[in-house]
């Protein structure tokens, strides 16, 4: 995203994803002159959200762009089991691991 920011291209290599759901949240709401979309979008990795962003900009008939990415799930892990920075010390860090049966990682 930094390189796009400052204007550069960057090459990306087309690949095979999945998208699982695509909600759209609200309402569109007007910004001065834009219009702001939430959706959450249930995918597979590798899918570059920031170009679904522009794709569906560009099936709309205009441009756009993200302005707020936040990644909620991963593997194993959601955001909803998050532990605050501050509530992790020495002591507890590792009652924040997941087991290798969690992971489903053979041993």
């Amino acid at each position: 995203y930094q390189l796009a920011r400052k204007g550069k291209e960057i090459e990306r290599k087309p690949r095979t994803i999945s998208i699982h759901s695509f909600e759209l949240l609200d309402t569109p709401k007007r910004e001065d002159t834009l219009t702001t979309l939430r959706i959450r979008l249930r995918c597979s990795s590798g899918t570059y959200v920031r170009a679904i962003a522009r794709d569906l900009a560009e099936a709309l008939g205009t441009t756009g762009y993200t302005k707020e990415l936040r990644r909620t799930f991963i593997y194993v892990y959601d955001v909803e089991d998050a532990a605050k920075i501050t509530e992790i010390n020495e002591e507890n860090w590792r009652t924040f691991l997941k087991s290798k049966e969690e992971m489903h990682i053979d041993a």
